[in-house]
């Protein structure tokens, strides 16, 4: 058996101390704490506050000894922060946990965590046992947490309201899947019935749109499932779309992904209009254009026909003053026939009517042609050629001779006071180049990328004293094009521009040595 001598013996450090030694311990725990530790009588006066106070809320502890704890709470909390200690001190609760605003000694508030406890009855603490916690920061980032929501959730109002409100169709879905995630009413009426709701990419081809071929789009091929796949932006894409109804409409449609701050696809947007009606009326605008410029050519021509009777008269007789006035006639003849056929040209354009009939032909012949046409009615300059003497490609040679007459043309209008025009022809391996130089005004290149629009003009005060539609380079451009060529300039104010354009050469291209021509 064991003796009383072998009972085991509590060798805890704490309860081998002395009650003085177990005093200090607590006391050092206490006052080297970071949270506050208080106790209050029954009347939440303050009898006791840690050093802890003085980080806290910067008061030292024996400023506030003898004082209503009440005293420092915020007047927005006092009521319940009242309530809480009268139910604390008569017994109705044991505990209290709350958080509350303090002022601090600057005369800022701070958020304190308050944890107390009643021990009134007990005759050894007889007090109320309050500890603060510092949650300034922990509160302050909660309501600016508070506030982003809020804000978020206005910002969510405001954008649905927006959406709604437009006159265009909007339609988000997530990435990679596809799901439609918001869409607005535009979108129903477009359609003329509901949405049909998609949550795959492929199969957005439930939604009946149409290439200009008539090929129906596939899932995949619509703006917005290609900006979801491929991160593709696309821009006014015109689509024939099957209403609800089982009308036929055209839509300009714009799409563009969506990408959070890691430059990822979360997202695609999709905006796109019904343009019918629209397109309705430039159909009947173009026909209109074509019908008026059909019926002005014929009575032009035939005014030009008798002013050319009537020259080859006055030659005869001598009579100069007529032939004068009669080569001015012509003259401005000449102008009006330009210009009707620019006009009737774009209206062909714009209903797909401006075909080419391509065939072999000596592309310097065509230019010699044109410079010697064009040699005759001015006076002004010299129009030198240079560069080979034969170069045949194959293409609309009617079209490509309208082209170098509105480039020609342009470089004389534009270089008033010049007296030369020079029009090179060269060749790569693989292309056919002209370059038509004057020594003009010049163009700033902040024009370049459009000077090729269709009735683009440059808005400069000296620009604008020479008369124009802004149709010439359009047509050039776009005859270029539909050639499979390119077509640019190069240019510096004050300094004259160079219009150049290319046309790819055929296989076994026939190519004569270069020399030099003046047209004067």
């Amino acid at each position: 058996m064991m003796s009383i001598q072998d009972k085991p013996q509590d060798s805890s450090p704490e309860r081998n101390s002395s009650p003085t030694q177990r005093e200090a311990r607590l006391r050092a725990l206490i006052e080297h704490s970071h949270e506050v530790s208080l106790l209050l009588d029954d009347q939440g006066t303050i009898l006791y506050a840690s050093p802890a106070l003085t980080h806290v809320l910067g008061y030292l502890p024996e400023e506030i000894s003898g004082q209503a704890m009440l005293s420092w709470v915020h007047p927005l909390d006092q009521s319940e922060a009242s309530e809480n200690i009268a139910s604390l001190q008569a017994h109705t609760r044991q505990k209290l946990f709350t958080t509350q605003r303090y002022r601090h000694k600057d005369g800022s508030w701070r958020w304190l965590e308050l944890r107390a406890v009643n021990k009134l009855a007990d005759p050894q603490v007889a007090a109320l046992i309050c500890s603060l916690r510092d949650i300034t920061t922990l509160k302050d980032a909660e309501i600016e947490q508070q506030r982003l929501v809020e804000e978020s959730d206005l910002a969510h109002t405001h954008l649905l309201t927006v959406l709604q409100q437009m006159p265009a169709g909007v339609m988000i879905a997530e990435a990679p899947s596809g799901k439609l995630l918001l869409s607005n009413d535009q979108v129903r009426q477009i359609w003329h019935h509901s949405f049909p709701e998609a949550n795959e990419v492929d199969k957005y081809d439930r939604y009946k749109g149409f290439h200009s071929d008539g090929t129906p789009y596939a899932g995949y091929e619509w703006p917005l499932a290609r900006s979801i796949r491929q991160g593709e932006s696309v821009r006014e894409e015109e689509i024939t779309f099957l209403r609800g109804d089982g009308t036929r409409g055209i839509m300009s449609v714009s799409s563009a992904p969506i990408l959070n701050t890691q430059n990822e696809i979360i997202a695609g947007v999709v905006v796109f209009i019904d343009i019918s009606e629209r397109k309705r009326l430039e159909q009947l605008k173009d026909n209109f254009i074509s019908m008026v410029s059909h019926e002005l050519k014929t009575p032009v021509t035939s005014i030009k026909g008798y002013t050319q009777l009537l020259q080859k008269h006055f030659q005869r007789s001598d009579e100069k003053q007529s032939l004068y006035f009669l080569a001015k006639m012509n003259y401005q003849l000449d102008k009006l026939t330009d210009l009707i056929n620019e006009i009737l040209s774009i209206s062909q354009l714009d209903l797909g009517m401006l075909n080419l009939r391509p065939k072999v032909f000596d592309l310097v012949e065509v230019v010699r042609e044109e410079l010697e046409s064009q040699q005759a009615t001015t006076a002004t300059h010299k129009l030198q050629l240079k560069g080979v003497e034969k170069l045949t490609i194959t293409g609309d040679c009617e079209r490509i001779g309208q082209v170098i007459h509105h480039l020609v043309s342009n470089a004389i209008k534009y270089s008033p006071g010049r007296k030369q025009v020079c029009i090179e022809i060269c060749h790569s391996d693989q292309a056919a180049l002209i370059h038509i130089q004057d020594y003009g005004i010049g163009i700033d290149s902040e024009h370049f990328s459009r000077l090729f629009e269709r009735f683009y003009r440059v808005d400069e005060p000296l620009e604008q004293t020479f008369p124009g539609l802004g149709i010439g380079l359009y047509l050039a451009h776009e005859i270029i094009q539909r050639h499979q060529g390119h077509i640019w300039v190069e240019s510096q104010k004050g300094q004259g521009s160079t219009f150049s354009f290319s046309l790819p050469l055929q296989p076994h291209t026939a190519i004569a040595k270069e020399t030099s021509h003046d047209n004067h």
